[in-house]
């Protein structure tokens, strides 16, 4: 696979341009990203004879409303080197301006990430192993749940609670999430207690997820974002 860095031009890297119109911003970036020739393309050159399939592609803001972390997952088979067949994930930036216009751009090629081999799905971000409360288990290093929680729907709890509160909790507050275990969203309510973020889902009030609150605050936009373009996040 290629590892060439980017230069001063983006022409060696994957980019577009969109306008968001009536979408939400973070949604018009991942589409066009998701159907761009220009990606397509970008991506084709670092893997000899294959195929390349873009799949999903998601962006979350990124310290305000008009810079975005996005990432894009794409497969690649038919490779002339075998090795390379698999699924990667590779990182892009967007910045929109006042009129909803936004321009995206790849890192380079030599930054994709395979997914699988590292858990990639998972929510954690490397700040030490917190103990598991009591009657729950841990599904990531970070994210616990109690029986009648999976725990698919507890990191979606987490990637939701990162996305609408960030380290801001009030005392207590609302939350949406998705299972796709039962393939249904739930409301849950979310509160803060001695540095603790427990959500107890609104309709069955013993399906509990509990992280603490350093887990949020340590998480980033990046990893948001790889979470998103692989977990099932719901319609």
């Amino acid at each position: 696979m290629s590892t060439t860095n980017p230069v001063s031009t983006t022409s060696t890297i994957g980019s577009g341009t969109t306008t968001a119109g009536s979408q939400d911003q973070s949604q018009s970036i991942a589409s066009d990203m998701k159907s761009s020739s220009r990606l397509q393309s970008f991506l084709q050159r670092g893997y000899d004879g294959s195929s390349i399939t873009v799949g999903n592609a998601q962006c979350v803001e990124s310290g305000s409303t008009q810079n975005y972390s996005c990432i894009a997952s794409y497969t690649v088979s038919g490779a002339s080197d075998p090795t390379q067949d698999g699924s990667y994930q590779i990182g892009a930036n967007a910045t929109c301006d006042n009129t909803g216009n936004c321009q995206w751009q790849t890192d380079a090629l030599g930054s994709a990430s395979r997914t699988g081999d590292s858990g990639g799905t998972q929510t954690q971000s490397s700040n030490g192993t917190p103990s598991t409360p009591t009657g729950q288990r841990a599904c990531d290093q970070n994210v616990s749940a109690s029986s009648s929680a999976s725990c698919p729907f507890a990191e979606n709890v987490f990637y939701e609670f990162y996305l609408r509160y960030g380290s801001n909790l009030p005392s207590g507050g609302p939350l949406n999430a998705y299972s796709p275990t039962t393939a249904q969203s739930y409301g849950l309510q979310c509160s803060d207690s001695q540095g603790q973020i427990t959500c107890t889902n609104d309709s069955d009030p013993s399906a509990v997820v509990t992280f603490p609150e350093s887990a949020v605050q340590n998480y980033t936009p990046a990893e948001a974002a790889k979470y998103a373009a692989s977990a099932n996040l719901g319609p």
